[in-house]
C-alpha cells in the first residue's frame, strides 16, 4: 500500500528492516523479503537495516537519560509487568541521571546479564494508554545478530528504533495496519523528546482471509509444530504461499484497490481472491488435459490419427499440442462414474464414442463418429503420452469454530498429457475441467503441481 501511494503521489520509498531483536533474525529473512517484494513488482528507492545505527541509538539514549526522560531499571521482568499494570512506579526511577548514565555504560560493557537491566522511558504510569507506562526501550539480548554478529548486547526495542528511523529517514507518510495504532502516541513522544519530526500516520485494518491465519506469531507456531511446512505452505496467505499457489501479483494489487484503506476489519473470502485471480490467470495459462484417479478407457474400432489442439483458446495461431491417438486412454474416475451403458459421449476435441461395458476397472466403448457435437464431453489422456501427475490441493486451515484443521492438505494423483513438459517450473496452467495449477516439478516421468482454484 505504501508503494502504490508513492507511485501515485511521488516521493521516496524506503525498504527498512526492523532487525533489532537478534534472536528473531536470520539472514535468509532479509533475502526472502526482498525476493517477495520484487515478485510483487515493488522497487524501493532506499534500503536500510535498523541495526546499522546502534551507536546512534546509544547516543540518543544518553541524551534521554541526561534529561531525565529515561532511566536504567534493574527490576525483574515480572515486576515490571506487574507495576505497569498497577500504574505503580519502581524505586529505580528515583535515582539521579548520573547514576543511570553510569549503569547504562556498564550495560554496554557487559556488566549486566540478560534480564538483569533494561532502559525505560519515563512516561506516564497513570496513562490509560498502557504503552506510555514507562516502556522498555533497551534490553539485553545475548544472541548473535546475522549482520552485526556479537558486537552488541544492548538492543533497542521496535518502538524506539522505529521512531528514530522515521525521523532520520525524513519519513513523511506511514501507512500501516491498525494493530500499531496504540503505539503511535509513544512513538511520537520519543521523536518529540529527541527533536525529530513526526510523520503523518494512516492506519487501516489488517487483511484477514477466511480459513487461514495472518498473524506472524500464529504462523510461526504452526510451522514450529509441523502443522504447516513453511512460510510458503499454500494454505497460508504469506506472499510466498500465495505465489506458490498460483496467485498473481496483479491479483494482489486488484484486491488492495478493491478493499481499500478501511478500519472495518474485512474478512476476505477465498472466493473473492480466486475470482480476481481467475480473470488474470485465464489470459496466460496454457491448457492441458489431465485426469485425476485415472480409469482405463478402451475404444473399439478407434481410428488411429494425429491431432493438434490449441495451447490456449484465445491464441489458436500459436503453439499447438500434438497427439497421436490410438484406442486406449485414461479418463478420470469421476467422469467414469457418471457414464451409462449405451450412452454416447464425446472425447473432448477428438470424436464420439458409445459406452458398451464396464469390467475389471476398465471402461469399454466403441467409436461412433467425428463431427456431431454431443453435450456430454470428457477429457482424456492417451496412455502412450501420459505422465504421472501429483497435485497438492490446499484447503481451509481453520474451521468455522476457529480450530486448526490438521488434514487440510489433500494430495491427488493422476496423469497429464506429455505436452506439459514444455512448460517451466513456476508456470501456471489450466488442466481442463479440473482447475488452474502452478507447476512445481517437471520431468519426463513425473509432474507435480499445486492446485490454485477452478
Amino acid at each position: 500500500i505504501n508503494y502504490y501511494y508513492r507511485k501515485t503521489y511521488g516521493g521516496v520509498f524506503w525498504l527498512r528492516f526492523e532487525d533489532t531483536n537478534p534472536r528473531k533474525e536470520k539472514i535468509e529473512f532479509y533475502e526472502a523479503i526482498e525476493e517477495d517484494l520484487k515478485w510483487l513488482g515493488i522497487r524501493w528507492d532506499k534500503r536500510k537495516c535498523n541495526s546499522e545505527d546502534m551507536p546512534l541509538y546509544y547516543e540518543y539514549a544518553r541524551k534521554l537519560i541526561s534529561n531525565r526522560h529515561a532511566y536504567v531499571c534493574e527490576c525483574e521482568l515480572e515486576k515490571i509487568r506487574k507495576y505497569r499494570l498497577l500504574g505503580k512506579e519502581c524505586k529505580c526511577r528515583t535515582l539521579s541521571p548520573e547514576d543511570h548514565l553510569e549503569k547504562f555504560e556498564k550495560m554496554l560493557e557487559g556488566a549486566y546479564r540478560e534480564g538483569e537491566a533494561t532502559i525505560r522511558l519515563r512516561g506516564d504510569m497513570s496513562s490509560p494508554n498502557t504503552t506510555l507506562r514507562d516502556p522498555v526501550i533497551f534490553r539485553i539480548i545475548e544472541a548473535e545478530h546475522p549482520i552485526q554478529g556479537d558486537k552488541y548486547i544492548v538492543w533497542p526495542t521496535y518502538d524506539y528504533a522505529c521512531s528514530i528511523q522515521d525521523g532520520l529517514c525524513r519519513i513523511t507518510h506511514v501507512l500501516r495496519s491498525a494493530e500499531f495504532e496504540i503505539r503511535t502516541e509513544l512513538q511520537n513522544m520519543i521523536r518529540e523528546l529527541l527533536g525529530l519530526p513526526n510523520p503523518i500516520i494512516v492506519h487501516y485494518s489488517r487483511f484477514n482471509v477466511k480459513g487461514t491465519p495472518t498473524s506472524k506469531r500464529e504462523i510461526t507456531r504452526l510451522i514450529d509444530e509441523g502443522i504447516v511446512k513453511g512460510w510458503d505452505d499454500p494454505r497460508l496467505v504469506t506472499l510466498r504461499a500465495l505465489r506458490r499457489r498460483g496467485i498473481l501479483p496483479k491479483t494482489i494489487e486488484d484486491l488492495m484497490y478493491q478493499i481499500g484503506l478501511s478500519k472495518a476489519n474485512p474478512i476476505i473470502d477465498w472466493k473473492l481472491l480466486t475470482g480476481l485471480n481467475r480473470k488474470n490467470v485465464d489470459k496466460i495459462a496454457n491448457r492441458y488435459f489431465a485426469v485425476i484417479n485415472p480409469i482405463l478407457l478402451e475404444v473399439e474400432n478407434a481410428p488411429e490419427r494425429e491431432i493438434s489442439l490449441p495451447i490456449h483458446p484465445d491464441k489458436p495461431e500459436e503453439k499447438v499440442r500434438k497427439f497421436t491417438v490410438g484406442d486406449q486412454f485414461y479418463i478420470s474416475a469421476l467422469d467414469a462414474k457418471g457414464l451409462k451403458r449405451g450412452e454416447e459421449i464425446r472425447l473432448k476435441d477428438l470424436y464420439n464414442i458409445k459406452i458398451v461395458d464396464f469390467r475389471d476397472s476398465v471402461v469399454r466403448g466403441v467409436f461412433v463418429d467425428f463431427k456431431r457435437l454431443l453435450k456430454k464431453k470428457i477429457q482424456w489422456v492417451p496412455i502412450d503420452q501420459a505422465i504421472k501427475l501429483k497435485v497438492y490441493v490446499p484447503m481451509e486451515l481453520i474451521d468455522e469454530h476457529g480450530n486448526i484443521v490438521r488434514e487440510s492438505m489433500k494430495t491427488e494423483y493422476g496423469y497429464v498429457e506429455s505436452n506439459v513438459t514444455r512448460e517451466k517450473v513456476g508456470n501456471i496452467v489450466q488442466f481442463e475441467r479440473y482447475g488452474f495449477c502452478r507447476l512445481e516439478k517437471i520431468s519426463k516421468e513425473n509432474v507435480e503441481a499445486v492446485y490454485a482454484h477452478d
